[in-house]
């Protein structure tokens, strides 16, 4: 081995007014991925009524008794790009993103796993993971077929659950791309594929230039399918800068666009997309989406320091020490993994004489939140702070950040400056204005 690099199918996306595409289309692909546009209630009442299904969404009645809905628990997603062909009976899943939605702390992870990885691939073996999907269609039709298989394969691979999927093929992304009037991607560099595959099975050249590119939905597909102009770990990185390209695409566009031309997209992607995502999953997903900022979307591929290449073969073979770090760090907030990269330890001092104990309940809430709290105490010359203060002895930009809009702390009380003798590297020092945080 040599190293090359380091770090139950439910339903079939309906074919008639009614079935769950255009919220597959309008939610899973665009939404979930990256916060695309708001679907709110009047939306889906439309979406509905022009589906001939009617879903009440209105406010309730003023005094009518309403029952809370259960907050939203994180999901996986595992989005599969699959490349079916007419008459071929091998059908592979070139395309494995796993996308983790946390609707609580509003931030989305999407995690990338190279097709020619080599995973176990349930009741057949070890082969490389874009075969799981012919498994499951040739062996397993009575248990979901194809892309039960590969929720059942990436699950058992990542170690966490896989909830749903969502699966498109070629054809089918090319045809979204169009439909949203393209796409703009900045390329960083000029993509040659000389030996890009036809649909008979045959080659030709591929060439995009660096530089921001307008892309149609062929161009598009060729830009992130392309495995000659480099290698698998970088396609993956193309796969999830066309997605986020497409979230650009819509923001550009009144959702209600797409509303008015629902006859044209159920007649074009009938036949392209099927998901197990109930209903009601991605209507509560869809009004999610607005409230998750594009700076707490994060894109993860198994790269560097994750596989290795199998000497003689294509096959890489994954270090599942660093494949559980990475899924580690994608179901981390990212909030709280910038405050861990900063390493920030933190001091609380009691700069007052009216809040008995509030540096040590400071402390205990700060450290609920992730950060990492040192130690915690009265300040000297207590009573004569006015204003709180966070002060930074070193250079912790993220931490101070966070802290000063926790605190409500303004500008000019945020310094750096050294406070001997503490060790800390960032030192609040609570003043008169200080107002206990809830639990």
């Amino acid at each position: 081995m040599t190293r090359a690099s380091r770090r139950e199918r439910t339903l079939r996306t309906s074919r008639r007014k009614g079935g769950g595409l255009v919220y597959f289309l309008l939610a899973v692909v665009l939404l979930l991925v990256a916060g695309v546009a708001y679907v709110g209630s009047g939306i889906i009442r439309r979406i509905d009524t022009a589906l001939g299904e009617v879903i009440v969404t209105s406010p309730p009645v003023t005094g009518t008794p309403q029952s809370t809905p259960a907050p939203l628990e994180p999901v996986n997603i595992l989005l599969i790009g699959v490349d079916r062909r007419d008459g071929d009976t091998n059908t592979l899943n070139d395309v494995n993103i796993l996308v983790h939605l946390d609707p609580q702390r509003r931030f989305a992870s999407m995690l990338s796993i190279p097709r020619d990885t080599r995973v176990y691939i349930p009741d057949y073996g070890y082969a490389k993971i874009n075969a799981a999907y012919n498994v499951g269609q040739n062996n397993h039709s009575l248990e979901g077929g194809g892309p039960v298989w590969v929720k059942r394969t990436v699950q058992q691979f990542l170690g966490v659950p896989v909830h749903y999927y969502a699966q498109v093929n070629f054809r089918g992304f090319e045809h979204i791309v169009d439909f949203i009037g393209g796409v703009t991607v900045d390329v960083p560099k000029p993509l040659v594929d000389n030996e890009y595959p036809t649909e008979d099975y045959g080659y030709t050249r591929v060439y995009i230039p660096a530089g921001p590119q307008h892309m149609d939905g062929a161009t598009a597909l060729k830009y992130a399918r392309s495995r000659h102009a480099d290698s698998d770990i970088y396609r993956n990185q193309r796969q999830q800068q066309v997605l986020l390209a497409m979230r650009d695409s819509l923001l550009q566009r009144d959702v209600f666009y797409y509303i008015e031309n629902l006859d044209a997209v159920l007649n074009q992607f009938a036949e392209t997309f099927e998901t197990d995502v109930p209903r009601e999953k991605i209507i509560a997903l869809a009004q999610l989406a607005p409230k998750i900022e594009r700076e707490s979307i994060s894109s993860y591929a198994l790269g560097l320091g994750c596989i290795y290449e199998i000497s003689g073969t294509t096959d890489l073979e994954p270090d599942m020490g660093c494949v559980a770090e990475m899924v580690r760090d994608m179901e981390m907030d990212p909030a709280l993994r910038s405050l861990r990269q900063e390493g920030a330890q933190i001091e609380v001092q009691n700069g007052t004489l009216t809040c008995a104990g509030c540096a040590s309940s400071l402390g205990e809430n700060l450290r609920s939140r992730g950060f990492t709290v040192l130690t915690y105490g009265n300040a000297e010359n207590a009573g004569y702070y006015t204003h709180t203060l966070i002060l930074d002895t070193g250079d912790h930009p993220f931490t101070r950040e966070q802290l000063a809009t926790l605190l409500n702390v303004a500008p000019e009380n945020v310094r750096q400056e050294l406070v001997p003798p503490s060790q800390a590297d960032i030192v609040i020092i609570l003043g008169n204005d200080y107002k206990p945080l809830a639990p």
